[in-house]
């Protein structure tokens, strides 16, 4: 009887753990997947391909980066669907959920970004910018394996920079500092340059002589100032809007109630 029990023990502590690897990717609440082309833009090998280099970055980084595409919003906004399915898949590493996510719809030609946690500082709303601006033409062109293999790309080489203590969008740029001996040589190219130029200028002034004084310019007796009055013609109010930095994230809070980056357009 006892051998009989200590067997059923054996099998379901053996069934348990078979189900525990079926389902862990579930269980522990984050998805399997990266790439989710619900809109079918991918052969199966580009979708295999962006898989890995989406996998490999965000394990490499700790940060989750993660493409997907629909065919529509239904009744939500770019922004509000980006943010829904970055939060009911589970994507996002450690503690904050730590991710960014690209969403594209073709209905109206939406994208969005949704950023959380750490990808928050690392991708300012200059930073979403800056890899928009690279992605949308080729989403344009409808060159979709080009685009998020684009957007893969620049999503790791930002992380890494802010990994490093240099987030973009203080520095405005993705590439190494520039190095400091180039200051100098800035300084003295401009003054060179400026030197020359005034050069030029003044070889075609050869025929021109200098006046110290303006009254040769002047016909003797020819100017009698009688009245001296000061009148308002008119007056001029300038205004100007003062345009909002592009160094946040786009901070809001998902229908969830969680906060979220982001920012969203057309292409």
């Amino acid at each position: 009887m006892k051998k009989r029990r200590r067997l059923l023990a054996v099998g379901i502590l053996f069934l348990a753990v078979l189900a525990g690897w079926a389902t862990g990717g579930e269980a522990s609440g984050h998805p399997s997947e990266r790439i989710l082309d619900q809109a079918d833009l991918l052969t199966d090998r580009e979708e295999s391909r962006l898989s890995q280099l989406l996998d490999r970055y965000s394990q490499e980084n700790q940060c989750d980066i993660v493409a997907a595409t629909v065919d529509s919003l239904g009744n939500k906004t770019a922004q509000e669907a980006a943010d829904d399915l970055f939060d009911e898949k589970g994507y996002g590493t450690g503690t904050e959920r730590d991710g960014i996510l690209l969403l594209v719809s073709m209905e109206r030609r939406d994208w969005a970004i949704s950023t959380s946690g750490f990808a928050m500082q690392a991708f300012s709303l200059d930073g979403q910018t800056y890899i928009m601006d690279q992605v949308k033409p080729l989403l344009g062109e409808e060159e979709y394996f080009q685009a998020f293999q684009t957007y893969a790309n620049l999503s790791a080489e930002l992380v890494e920079q802010a990994r490093e203590g240099n987030p973009y969008g203080e520095g405005k740029s993705s590439g190494k500092p520039v190095p400091l001996y180039w200051i100098p040589v800035s300084i003295i190219l401009g003054m060179g340059l400026a030197w020359v130029f005034g050069r030029i200028r003044a070889s075609a002034l050869k025929s021109v002589t200098g006046e110290k004084l303006a009254a040769r310019y002047i016909v003797p007796k020819s100017f009698h100032l009688t009245v001296r009055q000061d009148q308002l013609i008119r007056k001029f109010v300038t205004t100007r809007r003062i345009e909002k930095s592009g160094s946040g994230s786009g901070a809001h809070t998902s229908s969830s109630g969680r906060t979220h980056g982001g920012s969203s357009g057309k292409f």
